[in-house]
């Protein structure tokens, strides 16, 4: 099983310096990320077309999750917010074993806007856990390193709830954990990769 660590109180003081260079690496990180999506999505089987949209909203540890994964069972029309979807709400996933992709959005975003980008990953044959981020609004009041903090925070959060849940986590494979970010969101998947630092072995140095 892929870690993804979360900042301690002793990565705070270090990470402030990570932060600065993770938020300045954003737009760099943005377009990586973005073109890594373009070519997974270009990438994508000719066959993975068929394969039916699961969805499903968890909670844990008060971090709402948008789940997205391959099902067999039959697509309702619905809506997702402003947006008319075809899911199968809540179904059962498909047999198998599944890559997982962390999606995290932009600032002041939600997981919804992505619904596109997800569903193509679906298809592709993976699992899609997005966060709702709750507190972008404390970006531009002095408290960027907080808000960040929370974002990465939910990162892990996201991961865990999806491979503990009893529904999703059994067709989750234990291959590598892939991140796809927006905006905010390359800045927040940068700074979990800095987050695997292990601080301890770093003090021990």
């Amino acid at each position: 099983m892929v870690k993804i660590p979360h900042f301690d109180v002793l990565s705070w003081q270090v990470g402030m310096r990570w932060w600065r260079s993770s938020i300045a690496a954003a737009n760099l990180g943005f377009a990586n990320l973005v073109f890594a999506g373009l070519v997974m999505l270009l990438s994508l089987p000719s066959h993975a077309a068929t394969q039916n949209i699961g969805f499903r909203e968890i909670t844990q540890s008060g971090v709402n999750i948008a789940v997205w994964y391959p099902t067999n069972a039959p697509h309702n029309q619905s809506r997702l917010g402003p947006f008319d979807v075809d899911y199968a709400r809540d179904a059962k996933p498909v047999a198998g074993r599944f890559p997982l992709v962390l999606l995290s959005h932009g600032h002041s975003g939600r997981p919804r806007n992505h619904h596109l980008t997800a569903a193509a990953l679906v298809r592709a044959g993976y699992v899609v856990a997005a966060p709702q981020h709750r507190f972008d609004h404390l970006v531009f009041q002095s408290r960027l390193i907080y808000a960040m903090h929370q974002r990465i925070a939910e990162i892990t959060t996201a991961h865990r709830a999806v491979v503990d849940h009893p529904v999703i986590g059994p067709v989750i494979d234990d291959g590598p954990v892939h991140g796809l970010g927006y905006s905010l969101g390359s800045a927040t998947l940068i700074a979990s990769s800095i987050a695997a630092v292990d601080i301890a072995a770093l003090k021990s140095h």
